[in-house]
């Protein structure tokens, strides 16, 4: 338990449900506006977010695009889970 509070989590892995073949695990810095959020420069960030990406070259719907798994408050949280994701997918880590 002590190793997962190490993540310090703003929004858990809870209830992810892939939605088609990943390729990989990215990390991302993101910057908070108000409303809304966006992926910005390392060094600008709020928080740190942990997507898998969905590969359209396999599956027959040519679906793709990201889904955000995971927020963290840093850098090395953020790569914590996204090894651990990776390790679990057998996918690469790629981002920041």
């Amino acid at each position: 338990m002590n190793e997962l509070q190490k993540y310090d989590l703003i929004k858990p892995l809870g209830e992810f449900k892939p939605m088609g073949p990943i390729s990989h695990v990215e990390i991302q810095p993101v910057k908070e506006y108000g409303d809304y959020c966006e992926p910005c420069n390392a060094g600008d960030e709020d928080f740190w977010s942990v997507y898998v990406r969905y590969d359209p070259s396999k599956n027959d719907k040519h679906f793709g695009g990201v889904d955000c798994i995971a927020d963290c408050s840093d850098f090395d949280a953020a790569v914590r889970i996204a090894n651990l994701v990776s390790g679990m997918l057998g996918v690469e880590v790629v981002g920041a």
